[in-house]
């Protein structure tokens, strides 16, 4: 069940997912999705060893957090490259494995969250999510406090 929180920029939203993977003992790893970040970023690829001409396996970050259960926040999905969509469409189907670069399909930890944040709505990859819109609640009801406990100043 991937959650999608939109609303303004700065209104708590990463905040709000960081708050309740504390309280329920998950770790959190963030993702800041912009044009430089590839599917190969996110679930792995191939990187030289001291051995010259030999390769090894190094698994993303995606590809760890899916394997360890953590729970994984995209910041501005809309941002992402085509290829990221694609590569996050069996997880936001529900998936119970996922295919690294490297041909291994990698279970679904026990655990596993995918949550993702944008300042709009207007996504195509948005449908996949369940939508929850996150204003400057926190913001306000603080102000309204501080206004309240402070009026007689």
């Amino acid at each position: 069940w991937p959650i999608l929180l939109y609303g303004p920029p700065g209104s708590g939203k990463t905040a709000l997912i960081n708050k309740l993977a504390q309280e329920s003992g998950n770790q959190v790893l963030s993702i800041h999705l912009d044009e430089q970040i590839d599917g190969r970023t996110l679930v792995g690829t191939y990187v030289c060893t001291e051995q010259p001409g030999e390769f090894q396996w190094q698994p993303g970050p995606l590809t760890q957090a899916v394997k360890n259960g953590f729970w994984v926040v995209f910041e501005n999905i809309d941002q992402a490259a085509s290829d990221v969509q694609s590569i996050l469409l069996p997880l936001l189907e529900g998936g119970s494995s996922f295919m690294t670069g490297y041909g291994e399909a990698v279970r679904v930890a026990r655990g596993f969250r995918l949550f993702s944040t944008l300042s709009t709505s207007k996504v195509d990859i948005c449908h996949r999510f369940e939508g929850l819109y996150w204003g400057s609640f926190l913001n306000d009801c603080l102000l309204s406090f501080a206004l309240h406990m402070y009026s007689l100043l």
